[in-house]
């Protein structure tokens, strides 16, 4: 079953970062040096599923893009 991550972008860090509950249901904060990194990681907690970017008015832009795997 697919589970619903926030992942964002650090600039102070200069790392991705993403929230996410494991397969025992445990919230998990992740970090990784590029998405791809970040993927991978997420997969070995048992999240699945396909990146898809937040719904938001064009005109509103945030300084940190988060992105949601749905």
């Amino acid at each position: 079953m697919a589970s619903r991550v926030t992942c964002w972008y650090g600039h102070a860090t200069g790392s991705w970062w993403a929230v996410a509950r494991d397969g025992a249901g445990r919230w998990r904060l992740v970090e990784a040096a590029s998405q791809v990194e970040l993927g991978r990681r997420l997969v070995e907690l048992g999240v699945y599923g396909v990146a898809v970017p937040p719904a938001r008015p064009a005109a509103v832009r945030s300084p940190a893009p988060r992105y949601h795997y749905l």
